[in-house]
């Protein structure tokens, strides 16, 4: 069996790396085609430990950003015909894309080598994201089969296009990301995300000033200038608060999960794969009881789920509450231990070969 993916496994976003997982656990009889970003466009490269690939993946490498809606218009235009010209070159028996525009373009040419291919979308929440809903529709059109990474994207993806999607989650290396004994003078709550709207980054921000006993991190690189700029401010006149935008490389990620002690995340998430990095470091989570968070996190036992007006009163009782957030913390580890990309990859053999078949 041969697989094409649209993807660019050595780019860092959730798509891309989530891409990269699957085909490393895929079973080695399949034979992948996927997209190498040159080093020189991209923050890792295929050398480096956790971007290191099987023998059975051949790679198209293109010099473009593949994904990046924010580049210029000439240098996405490039990208996407560079890799739309690549997929001529793939001859497989299935394409499997996600959502975004280069993936449209990809997957069309790719038809015209391999009219008989099977097509599997998988969608990850990109669906229901209003610029790319056109995109969505085209290639959902002719696919075969869709997936959905959790009950709560499937659901919003049914009521939108009217069409059923077969759930996989996504999974985490638990034997990469592990927890470790530290002993903080002051408790870490921590955030890791997009600094943008949706992800409620000002709301952390907020509760730094409630819990001045606390340092509060929220990392991750600017979705919204703005927001950035109002964070930045915000946390210049708050002592206990640290707005890191840095670049961290996997193991800086884990020991940054790992050495904090409460993750908050009041965000409505498709997946939250950085929820369940933070449950394999042992970190009881504090998040919204909505989107896909209940299928991740099971209340009162692996973390506390509220909403909005709640968050504040959870975070004060595991703060004070030493032995709840510890027990919680390893009943977050155990669950999860369930969400394995194992279990990702045997899923999606099934559905290749029920697709081919």
């Amino acid at each position: 069996m041969r697989v094409f993916f649209t993807a660019a496994p050595n780019r860092t976003g959730p798509m891309d790396s989530g891409a990269r997982n699957l085909i490393k656990h895929l079973s080695s009889n399949i034979e992948i085609f996927t997209f190498y970003e040159h080093p020189s466009c991209a923050k890792q490269t295929l050398e480096d430990d956790a971007f290191l690939l099987p023998d059975n993946v051949h790679l198209l490498k293109v010099s473009g950003v593949l994904n990046d809606l924010f580049s210029s218009k000439i240098f996405f235009l490039k990208a996407n015909l560079e890799c739309a010209m690549a997929s001529l070159k793939v001859d497989a028996d299935i394409v499997h894309t996600l959502g975004y525009p280069c993936h449209m373009y990809m997957k069309r040419l790719f038809k015209i080598r391999n009219p008989k291919a099977k097509h599997l979308y998988a969608s990850h929440g990109l669906s229901a994201t209003s610029r790319l809903k056109n995109v969505a529709r085209s290639l959902i059109k002719d696919a075969d089969i869709c997936t959905a990474v959790s009950r709560f994207d499937a659901d919003m993806f049914f009521r939108e296009y009217g069409k059923k999607c077969k759930v996989v989650y996504e999974g985490v290396d638990s034997d990469f990301f592990i927890p470790f004994e530290h002993d903080n003078e002051r408790l870490k709550i921590l955030y890791v995300g997009r600094l943008t709207e949706y992800k409620n980054p000002m709301l952390i921000a907020k509760l730094a000033k409630c819990f001045p006993e606390c340092d509060f991190i929220i990392h991750g690189r600017a979705g919204d200038a703005t927001l950035r700029d109002k964070l930045v401010n915000y946390a210049s006149k708050t002592p206990n608060l640290t707005i890191d935008e840095s670049y961290m490389t996997m193991k800086e990620m884990m020991f940054l999960y790992a050495s904090s002690d409460i993750f908050t995340f009041p965000s409505i998430e498709w997946f939250g794969l950085v929820t369940v990095e933070a449950m394999a470091c042992g970190l009881p989570v504090v998040g919204l009881n909505d989107g896909s968070t209940p299928e991740i996190v099971e209340d009162g036992k692996s973390g506390m789920l509220s909403d909005y007006l709640q968050i504040k009163e959870n975070l004060n009782y595991l703060i004070d509450n030493d032995d709840v957030r510890r027990k919680m913390g390893r009943s977050a580890r155990i669950r999860a231990s369930w969400f394995t990309w194992e279990r990702t990859a045997k899923e999606y053999e099934k559905l290749y070969e029920e697709v081919i078949s």
